[in-house]
């Protein structure tokens, strides 16, 4: 019998911010980058400006995919700290939610196998 699988069904749901009148659609986030970013994960979880550097970089790089308008000066330039901070949590949060469930699932998985 005949399989097929149809991968364009497996696109996230919308995933959109505005600032300064620019909407950014963030929902597809390419493989490439989201591995650059769980690659690089030490480092971003590291303080200072050259962590802070690197995750604008790649967060520039999502929001440029829609929108080139929105780079790395333009978000810093229009807009404040904290709406900053926002979209940033908001761009990474996949990756984030990602990650926390595997750290989550191993979580469990280390406690089942101590409760056996």
């Amino acid at each position: 019998m005949a399989q097929h699988l149809d991968v364009d069904k497996l696109l996230p749901p919308a995933r959109t911010f505005t600032l300064a009148g620019e909407t950014v659609d963030v929902s597809m986030l390419p493989s490439k980058l989201v591995l650059e970013l769980a690659r690089n994960r030490a480092k971003f979880e590291q303080e200072g400006d050259e962590a802070f550097d690197l995750i604008l970089d790649k967060v520039e790089q999502m929001c440029k995919r829609s929108n080139p308008v929105v780079t790395k000066e333009w978000l810093m330039e229009h807009s404040t700290i904290q709406q900053l901070m926002a979209v940033i949590e908001f761009v990474l949060a996949p990756l984030t939610e990602m990650v926390e469930g595997k750290k989550e699932a191993g979580k469990q998985a280390e406690g089942s196998s101590k409760n056996e």
